[in-house]
């Protein structure tokens, strides 16, 4: 329970200094609600104590992140064919390459926080 608030502060400290709002602006493959959910849903299964599925969705978080990666990586392609030398284009294809990593970033910090829960809360 105290390392769930402890998350909800740091969560809530990234919110006020606007990194979270960065990731918002940055996300467009639409990552950060879906690992949001993913996430909410593994902190409920540690609440009631169902480690196998805590651990397996841990497990399958960077793998999560990577296919969300891939996918923004394949939406900044098309971009890159008419790029040109125009500053607009280049701001819009780095634009969608942070966003494709901020999936993968992601992926990484859901593995660590429940990895974390996993060794701080399972009994035994």
């Amino acid at each position: 329970m105290i390392l769930h608030l402890i998350g909800g502060a740091l969560l809530a400290a990234a919110w006020s200094t606007g990194i979270v709002g960065m990731l918002l602006a940055a996300d467009l493959v639409h990552a950060v609600p879906l690992f949001g959910g993913i996430l909410l849903l593994a902190i409920g299964y540690a609440w009631f104590g169902r480690w196998e599925q805590v651990f397996w969705i841990a497990e399958q978080l960077p793998i999560l992140g990577l296919i969300c990666t891939t996918y923004g990586l394949l939406l900044a392609v098309p971009d890159l064919q008419g790029m040109g030398e125009s500053g607009a284009a280049h701001a819009k294809v780095a634009a969608e390459l942070i966003s494709a990593l901020v999936a993968n970033l992601l992926g990484m910090v859901g593995l660590g926080w429940l990895r974390l829960v996993d060794r701080v809360c399972r009994p035994g």
